[in-house]
Order: C-alpha cells, then sequence, then structure tokens
C-alpha cells in the first residue's frame, strides 16, 4: 500500500481527513479506519453495508469481476495450484474495490500507527 494521499477524500466513502485522522494509503487514494472495518465487516458477514459517508459497499466474488487496486488481484492461488476468487469490497459510486488481504493489511497498518 503505496502512494502520496495526504489531503485526499477516502476512496470508498469520499470523505475528506479530519485532523489527526490516520487513514490507510493506497495507489489511487486512501481509505478511511470506518471503511475499513465496514469492509472486514462486509467480508465477514456476507451482507451490504452502508460507509460512513453514505456509499453502499458490496462484497463481491467473482473472478472476472473488479481487481483490488491495492494489490492488483483478484483471486488467489491455492496450495494445490487452483485460482479461487479472492473476496473484495466495491464502491459503485466511486469505483472503488479492494480485497480482504489488503483490508486486513490496512487495519494491522492503522493499528500499529494507533501504537505509536
Amino acid at each position: 500500500m503505496t502512494g502520496n494521499n495526504v489531503g485526499k477524500a477516502c476512496r470508498f466513502c469520499g470523505r475528506a481527513p479530519t485532523r489527526g485522522q490516520v487513514r490507510a494509503p493506497g495507489p489511487v487514494g486512501p481509505i478511511c479506519a470506518d471503511c475499513l472495518s465496514a469492509g472486514l465487516k462486509l467480508t465477514r458477514d456476507h451482507g451490504e453495508q452502508t460507509s460512513s459517508g453514505g456509499t453502499a459497499l458490496v462484497e463481491i466474488h467473482a473472478i472476472t469481476a473488479n481487481v483490488c487496486e491495492y494489490c492488483g488481484r483478484r483471486e488467489r492461488r491455492t496450495f494445490l495450484g487452483r485460482h479461487r476468487p479472492l473476496s473484495r469490497m466495491h464502491c459503485a459510486q466511486f469505483d472503488a474495490t479492494i480485497c480482504v488481504d489488503c483490508l486486513n493489511q490496512g487495519g494491522d497498518l492503522l493499528n500499529r500507527a494507533a501504537r505509536h
């Protein structure tokens, strides 16, 4: 997860950063802690979520659907070499997609930042 995201709105809810808010960076724009949390809940519970900014967040599984804009994947290879769909959160309003692995990494990054 890289990129210069200072002052940019969250890719999934469209909200501008507030003073002191820590967000996970991304190649197109950052993702806020609220959207990371909503994405993890979405991929765990498999239901639609609404972001803090009011956008609809949906889970996608299809291998042919959008790639994760953070890592570029839409599938994962299993130990036996099979391809399995990678669960991803998508926001159609901003055409933003992030996979469950990057959601976890973003959450870990924010947790580490909060401890320091």
